[in-house]
């Protein structure tokens, strides 16, 4: 789940997953494991993917509001908030 997240924001921001990986400091490897959930990234890792991405750290942990609507900063399109309310 967490790495199919990262996936689709690499992909939607246009980058590879080495493209990634440079960004980071990570292996393509590392990049490559965590998108396909072999392993789970440290909150560091996880800092610096947010953060190549331009994303909060938050977008890609999963909540109890998980089939809530979430969207890309700057998508101009409704977003609910937790009550379930937009």
């Amino acid at each position: 789940m967490l790495g199919k997240r990262i996936r689709e924001a690499r992909e939607r921001k246009g980058l590879k997953q080495v493209d990634l990986a440079k960004l980071t400091g990570l292996a393509n490897s590392t990049i490559c494991d965590i998108e396909k959930d072999r392993i789970k990234p440290s909150i560091d890792s996880l800092a610096k993917i947010a953060e190549a991405m331009e994303l909060p750290i938050s977008y890609f942990i999963p909540s109890r509001y998980e089939n809530n609507v979430r969207r890309f900063p700057n998508d101009h399109t409704a977003r609910l908030d937790a009550t379930g309310t937009e």
